[in-house]
């Protein structure tokens, strides 16, 4: 038998549980409604229905997902800037392109090695990526009533416009490719632009690598003329195209040395094309 201190310790300890916990202990159903975090009743939930949350709104009615995502002004960036690096015209990029000739480059230590033009599509993609992602944050920005004031002065920064009379002189610079271009709207050519070239992997304005000077017009509704000079590289180049039919031109390229040493090769070219868009 259970001696009577025992028995008095787990009389104790009975009631002290029932003071702390009366509802249990006297078999009363506690209210959790009335407190912070507690529901009244999950008998509605069922009856609930979610949706997916829209990070984007709806496409418009005939606008695919790449449509979106390339504009038609961001597409025509792209093709620009592609034809800049890699040739203006297709016999120019067939020319430019590597082939088992390009292994003296190598030798002699000049631009246009195989690894050399792979390295530069390279570039060429990252730079793709990073302006696809500064448009698209600035359209969100630009829509966005409370980070509207970021994207305004981001634009101030980046673009500056003077006009003097008939010319206007727009200051653009590009952050995805770090590039800074000066650009004179005239009555008289309908492309002149200079534009400033810096490191693409360095975040920031920094030393110019190269210097490309571009003037260019319309002769006739069918033919057209545009002269570059890289004034760092020392190469200078007329490019002159006649529009057949809106997918056949034909082109014809010139292009020589104004410097006895450059990252190119020292060489005069006449290169006379016919090309197809499919």
């Amino acid at each position: 038998m259970m001696s009577w201190v025992s028995v008095f310790f787990q009389a104790v300890l009975v009631l002290g549980v029932a003071i702390a916990t009366p509802g249990v202990a006297f078999g009363m159903k506690r209210d959790y409604g009335t407190h912070s975090g507690y529901l009244e009743t999950v008998q509605g939930e069922r009856d609930i229905k979610y949706s997916d949350l829209e990070l984007l709104p709806p496409l418009p009615e005939g606008t695919s997902l790449t449509e979106r995502i390339f504009n038609e002004a961001l597409s025509k960036e792209f093709r620009d800037k592609y034809y800049e690096k890699f040739g203006r015209t297709e016999i120019e990029r067939i020319y430019l392109s590597p082939n088992r000739t390009t292994y003296y480059n190598d030798v002699y230590g000049l631009k246009g090695s195989p690894q050399e033009i792979n390295d530069e599509r390279k570039k060429f993609g990252d730079y793709m990526l990073r302006r696809l992602a500064e448009v698209h944050v600035d359209d969100y920005l630009k829509n966005d009533p409370k980070a509207r004031p970021i994207y305004e002065a981001k634009q101030a920064i980046s673009n500056i416009q003077v006009s003097v009379q008939q010319f206007r002189f727009d200051m653009q610079y590009g952050l995805a490719g770090n590039t800074f271009d000066f650009i004179v709207i005239n009555p008289y050519l309908a492309n002149a632009k200079i534009r400033f070239e810096m490191d693409e992997a360095s975040f920031g304005p920094g030393p110019v690598n190269e210097t490309l000077v571009t003037l260019g017009n319309p002769i006739t509704k069918t033919i057209d003329v545009e002269a570059r000079w890289a004034t760092n590289d020392g190469i200078a180049s007329l490019v002159g195209r006649k529009t057949l039919t809106p997918a056949l031109t034909t082109s014809l390229t010139l292009s020589t040395f104004t410097k006895d040493q450059g990252a190119s090769p020292r060489e005069s070219l006449y290169l006379a094309g016919l090309g197809y868009t499919f």
